[in-house]
């Protein structure tokens, strides 16, 4: 049975690099440089790999929330990295996946 350590590291990593590989491919979308496209496909592709990882010893349930995080961490980058801009709508629905992460959490005994 796979270390529940290297389960959580590889959801840990799921989640970023979906974020990440999210991210690049709406960069390639405006820029159409190949080199973005190359590491959108990467990213999605290990968060894959990563997320079957995660799933042989950590419960689906707890898998599917925390790739909720996704959501909020491709908000914030595009904020970040594309100097996009946030609206209201936005902002609330970061709280609404942030507390439903917490709650759906505070039910779960680690």
């Amino acid at each position: 049975m796979m270390s529940i350590y290297i389960s959580w590291l590889s959801l840990i990593v799921s989640v970023f690099s979906v974020s990440i590989g999210q991210i690049r491919y709406k960069i390639f979308s405006q820029r159409k440089k190949f080199l973005f496209l190359f590491i959108a496909i990467s990213g999605i592709g290990l968060a894959q790999i990563t997320n079957y990882i995660a799933l042989l010893s950590i419960d689906v349930g707890v898998v599917y929330m925390f790739m909720g995080i996704n959501q909020v961490l491709v908000l914030l980058g595009s904020v970040y990295i594309l100097k996009e801009e946030i609206c209201q709508s936005q902002i609330i629905a970061i709280i609404i996946i942030i507390s439903g992460i917490i709650l759906y959490g505070s039910n779960y005994s680690f």
